[in-house]
């Protein structure tokens, strides 16, 4: 069933990506591959659902319910892998051509939340119907802090529909242990996405660590702060404290130096740290040190302009996804959120 979405979508898809404008390069091997990732941890997340019309429908109905409902988890998987690093104009084009491809997609302006102008971006499959729900349905309520509102206006954090779409893609992949490398303008709140979703993780279980890289980042000072948050757990391999899980943040990805051959050599240590499970031990020249429990997040400024790019070799690693500027939808949320606690109804 799923090869015969891979027939009918993934040439196509590529092809029109090829006319459009990625805000990073990827290769489709790559694409394919975060698509593959966002298929199974979507159908392990919906399996309960699609198992469960069989003993509801009998056969024949529940085969014409399942082929529908994987194939709008296919269509969300496609329109966040392959056109995940596209801006606004260009998802609407991608979003034209899946409706001229599908009959499945949602109506805009239909559903609860929606408006006329809204794509396949604004929507995500409920798990329990299997229908397209509207991302406007799962924005969580903000609570404004206690005290003064201006004193905490520089940590304020207004979820958006654009915040928990984004959120949600995360956890897809890190439920399938696949690197996320976010990248955006400035201010599009990548840094804060990636906090909020950090944030979320039980500290009984997982620790966090945050790095932020400049251009005198050097290998040594990335493996000395990776070293310094593992211990030993058995023989040469290590992993976070406690028996613990740890998720590896890092900011400005983009930025060490690049050196005279074209080389980014920080970044090689991380391809080799996430590819491998390891480093060598520089007191012990030759011996490998195995690291294991490590899920790791990114956020860069996009390529171009003076801005470095990342090497093919580590980007191959991870789903990329753009984070674009805040819908309007997603502006007045957050001024009418922060207005209506400035200026409460009850005075």
């Amino acid at each position: 069933m799923l090869q015969t979405f891979f027939d009918k979508y993934v040439g196509l898809s590529l092809a029109l990506l090829r006319e459009l404008t990625p805000r990073m390069a990827i290769t489709e091997m790559g694409l394919v591959s975060s698509l593959l990732t966002m298929l199974s941890a979507l159908t392990a997340e919906h399996r309960e659902q699609l198992s469960a019309r069989e003993h509801m429908y009998g056969h024949e109905l529940a085969e014409a319910a399942e082929t529908s409902h994987l194939e709008r988890l296919f269509l969300f998987a496609l329109a966040w892998s392959v056109g995940g690093t596209l801006e606004s104009a260009d998802r609407a084009r991608f979003d034209k051509f899946l409706r001229s491809t599908s009959t499945i997609l949602p109506e805009a302006g239909t559903t609860v939340g929606s408006s006329p102008n809204d794509t396949i971006y604004s929507f995500v499959v409920n798990a329990t119907s299997g229908e397209w729900e509207h991302w406007g349905k799962r924005v969580p309520s903000w609570k404004p802090p206690q005290g003064n509102l201006g004193t905490a206006f520089g940590s304020i954090l207004v979820p958006t529909i654009d915040s928990t779409c984004c959120q949600y893609n995360i956890e897809l992949a890190l439920a399938q242990e696949r690197p996320v490398l976010l990248i955006g303008g400035t201010g599009t709140a990548k840094t804060s996405t990636v906090l909020q979703v950090l944030a979320k993780q039980n500290p009984a279980e997982t620790t966090i660590k945050s790095l932020s890289f400049s251009s005198a980042t050097t290998p040594l000072v990335f493996q000395n702060n990776v070293e310094g948050c593992v211990e030993k757990r058995q023989g040469r391999t290590f992993g976070p404290p406690g028996g613990k899980k740890m998720c590896l943040f890092v900011d400005d990805f983009s930025m060490p130096e690049i050196n005279k051959w074209g080389d980014q050599i920080t970044l090689e240590i991380v391809r080799q740290l996430i590819e491998f499970k390891g480093l060598y031990n520089l007191q012990k020249p030759g011996e490998w040190k195995s690291i294991i429990d490590i899920a790791y997040l990114a956020c860069m400024l996009h390529p171009g302009g003076g801005k470095n790019d990342v090497p093919n070799r580590a980007k191959r690693h991870f789903h990329v996804m753009n984070v674009t500027l805040p819908a309007l939808a997603s502006i007045h949320q957050i001024f009418g959120s922060l207005t209506a606690a400035a200026f409460p109804a009850d005075g």
